[in-house]
């Protein structure tokens, strides 16, 4: 399983879970592969095109700003979108 974490949350969260399974799924941050400052609807293209990756998210704009919305809901991405207190608690 490919697994990427959005801007919106630490890259230590990826470093970590991708520490955590190591071996058995790649793990990385947005700005590991996109360099920071990625816009939302280029990354949802390119991940979508290679298939089979799944989305850890904060950015609650995705599901709210229309081409954002359209571009994820027409992807072949799964998105776990975090509510704004499990981000609040990031260190």
């Amino acid at each position: 399983m490919k697994v990427l974490v959005d801007e919106n949350l630490p890259p230590a969260l990826a470093r970590s879970l991708h520490a955590l399974f190591s071996g058995k799924h790649e793990i990385i941050h947005v700005r590991e592969r996109f360099g920071p400052g990625v816009k939302d609807v280029q990354w949802i293209g390119e991940l979508s095109a290679e298939g089979r990756w799944i989305v850890i998210s904060g950015d609650r704009r995705i599901t709210r700003k229309k081409a954002e919305y359209n571009a994820f809901r027409s992807s072949h991405l799964v998105g776990f979108f975090l509510s704004k207190g499990l981000i609040s608690h990031r260190s």
